[in-house]
């Protein structure tokens, strides 16, 4: 099965009050989405694949962060559906969404760059912190200037929101992202051009997370 969805105009994530005509024009939005999908979507095993198109827009390798774009879609559809959610970014003129029930391939990426595990909680400024600082001992480094393709696999009990987990991994992603001095979790992540989320539930784990991150 393969549903694919025109995107007249991509939007990303907004945190505005319920009344705030950006909050409003999401909420509409989202509805158009799931309106379009409604009757198509298996209760898991799911892959969505959001294509951004960005037009002209020079900044277009500076902000207009994938998963802003991808986490409001994600969520509103439902995270636990989908074991794989990627989104590409060009300067096209066209936007579309694809959700099939075939898997989400991690392109040419070679074997994980990194792997690593953490326990608690991911909401803490600790977690991150650690996530960070396991990157660093494992030899990251800032990749070259422009474009990046990252993988991130997550492991996790299927008791907490994988969606969720997203923002804080790539927060801390500067050590091979690259990040304004002082800024340790605002790293250039604007440079992802094509950035692929998967996720196993892995019940074992209780409160811990495993993650392997690949990126080129």
């Amino acid at each position: 099965m393969k549903l694919e969805i025109p995107i007249a105009k991509p939007l990303l994530a907004c945190w505005e009050a319920k009344s705030h005509p950006a909050q409003i024009r999401m909420q509409a939005y989202l509805d158009e989405i799931e309106g379009a999908c409604r009757g198509a979507l298996l209760p898991a095993g799911m892959s969505l694949t959001f294509f951004v198109g960005l037009g002209e827009n020079p900044r277009w390798l500076e902000a207009s962060d994938l998963d802003n774009f991808l986490y409001p879609v994600v969520h509103r559809l439902g995270a636990a559906r989908f074991a794989a959610v990627r989104g590409v970014k060009s300067q096209a003129a066209e936007s579309s969404i694809l959700i099939s029930d075939e898997p989400v391939g991690a392109g040419g990426l070679a074997g994980p760059a990194v792997t690593l595990r953490l326990d608690g909680s991911y909401t803490t400024e600790g977690w991150k912190v650690r996530f960070r600082e396991k990157l660093l001992k494992a030899g990251c480094t800032p990749a070259p200037p422009g474009p990046v393709e990252l993988h991130v696999h997550i492991g996790c009990s299927p008791s907490r929101k994988w969606a969720n987990l997203w923002k804080p991994i790539l927060d801390s992603c500067g050590p091979f992202l690259g990040e304004p001095a002082g800024a340790r979790f605002s790293p250039f992540d604007g440079r992802i051009t094509d950035l692929t989320l998967t996720w196993t539930a892995q019940p074992e784990l209780g409160d811990s997370v495993w993650v392997g991150l690949w990126w080129g």
